[in-house]
């Protein structure tokens, strides 16, 4: 660009010298023509190197003339150049700006369609845990009677033994989770929480239970054990209550998340907790 621009300069010097040339010699022919008669004039003419010295005087000022119009001529070629340059570039930096442009928007709508299959994965895998542990829940529920039952029938045998033949089976209905055991690797779309919750709320139905030997069983012994899997069993249905509630919050209508399961089995960690941040909230002060 430096040597550009001095390049021009020295054309322009030329241009301007040539100039003054072309002007020197119009003020002697005018001075030829209007006053012929005056003396020096008509002693240089007399000499006999005058007609060679007008000619290359006239070769001089048109080569001069070529090269100040070639000049010029380069002057505008550059400035276009220069002017095509310019909007050359502004041309690229407006496609380049808008290049980015649109690839933003593409990477902005590719993490959106991300985003709204996650949420609909998650919504229906939601949904159809919370109908499976509905329909768990409500099996369960049918069968307490049949346990409050056998209850009754085993505190009247007493101490009593039962024998080998007598059938002390929890009347289980039985369950395959087909929902949760197609979905056990996506479970991570509910958050690590939920997932939680699921998982443990999902073993009372996946665990094994193994026939019991009542050989030496007592009416009371039977009576007490389905007691207690009784009063197990209304914790495990309150619980799937709490745990299908946080699937619908999943859905994303008005439903609160209750939070995790494990403050709802043990509301004195909650009380230690806020006592504790109490206490600390109190030191703190000033």
């Amino acid at each position: 660009m430096t040597s550009t621009t001095d390049g021009n300069k020295r054309w322009h010097e030329v241009g301007a010298f040539k100039l003054l040339a072309c002007v020197t010699i119009l003020a002697i022919a005018a001075v030829l023509i209007f006053r012929p008669d005056a003396l020096p004039i008509r002693e240089v003419m007399a000499k006999d190197q005058f007609a060679a010295w007008v000619t290359l005087l006239a070769a001089f000022i048109g080569f001069g003339a070529i090269a100040y119009q070639t000049s010029k001529g380069f002057d505008h070629l550059i400035a276009s150049q220069k002017n095509q340059a310019e909007i050359d570039r502004l041309a690229r930096d407006e496609q380049a700006e808008r290049d980015r442009e649109a690839r933003m928007h593409q990477a902005a709508i590719a993490r959106n369609n991300i985003l709204d299959d996650r949420i609909a994965k998650r919504k229906a895998l939601a949904a159809a845990l919370c109908g499976e542990l509905g329909a768990i829940t409500l099996a369960i529920n049918i069968s307490f009677d049949a346990v409050k039952m056998m209850i009754i029938v085993f505190e009247h045998f007493g101490e009593t033994k039962l024998g080998p033949n007598f059938d002390v089976t929890w009347p289980m209905p039985k369950i395959d989770p087909i929902v949760y055991k197609a979905n056990i690797a996506d479970l991570g779309l509910l958050g690590p929480s939920t997932a939680g919750d699921v998982v443990q709320i999902y073993q009372l139905v996946l665990t094994a239970r193994p026939p019991i030997e009542n050989s030496s069983l007592t009416g009371t012994m039977a009576s007490k054990m389905f007691g207690a899997q009784h009063e197990h069993l209304k914790k495990w249905v309150t619980s799937s209550y709490h745990v299908q509630q946080r699937l619908l919050s999943q859905l994303g209508d008005s439903t609160e998340d209750p939070g995790p399961l494990f403050f709802m089995n043990n509301p004195e960690t909650i009380a230690a907790t806020e006592k504790t941040t109490t206490a600390s909230g109190s030191s703190l002060d000033p």
